[in-house]
């Protein structure tokens, strides 16, 4: 699994938002902007991580064999 070199941040943001469950999963619904900033779509494979009092989340880069 590779990690993205190019950090996207957003500054002075922050966002509340509500575990949803969908046939059974969790899923963490991550605002338009945010996705529209950062470049994901629905579909990518997302991992996070805690960092003191944050939750980072990376996009997981896949390449083809």
């Amino acid at each position: 699994m590779q990690e993205n070199t190019s950090y996207a941040t957003i500054h002075n943001t922050n966002y509340i938002v509500t575990l949803e469950e969908c046939d059974g999963e969790l899923y963490l619904p991550i605002p338009d902007d945010v996705l529209n900033h950062l470049g994901w779509q629905e579909g990518d494979d997302i991992e996070w991580h805690y960092h003191d009092h944050s939750i980072i989340l990376r996009k997981v880069l896949k390449f083809d064999d």
